[in-house]
């Protein structure tokens, strides 16, 4: 074999069967080329020296695809109208919590929403990394008290940023 994919598990310098990831599989053809899924990590790919007085060239080209990322939090009763979550402020069901793609801080159709459970959680998953601004559209009878317009998350790849809390009393 000319080229494999190897991790060195144990870490000792040096590449046995189980490091092996990958290899190319032989068609006559060139370039050969190697697809392997693999999660963060540190990897090697092993290239077998020319022949000598040969001339040999190798380019190597790596995609990685981030892994999704996650925001959840509760909206919640906020009776006392302080902003803080307290004992005994329960969650509410129902309300549409969603990512305002168009930074207008109103709700259209075609905008990633979730809807609240019975205990005011939500949840948006398989999210690329990037910037989200998260809101709670507008409810009748309620207004929000903290916050009162976006929240701005910034998830990274394979992150899950939770805890998010949206509080809301009723007018």
């Amino acid at each position: 074999m000319d080229e494999l994919l190897v991790q060195d598990h144990n870490r000792d310098g040096i590449i046995e069967s189980n490091d092996i990831l990958n290899y190319p599989l032989r068609s006559g053809t060139t370039p050969e080329t190697i697809t392997q899924i693999l999660l963060p990590g540190t990897y090697y790919l092993w290239v077998a020296p020319p022949s000598l007085g040969t001339n040999s060239s190798y380019t190597a080209s790596i995609n990685c695809a981030p892994l999704p990322a996650a925001i959840s939090g509760v909206v919640y009763n906020d009776w006392n109208n302080n902003g803080v979550r307290n004992n005994g402020e329960a969650g509410l069901q129902g309300f549409r919590v969603f990512i305002d793609a168009n930074h207008d801080g109103t709700w259209e159709s075609g905008e990633t929403y979730a809807l609240t459970d019975a205990w005011g959680n939500f949840s948006f998953t398989n999210l690329a990394p990037d910037s989200y601004n998260v809101l709670v559209a507008p409810q009748g009878g309620y207004k929000p008290t903290n916050p009162k317009t976006a929240m701005t998350i910034v998830v990274k790849s394979g992150q899950s940023v939770s805890g998010l809390t949206f509080g809301q009393i009723r007018i």
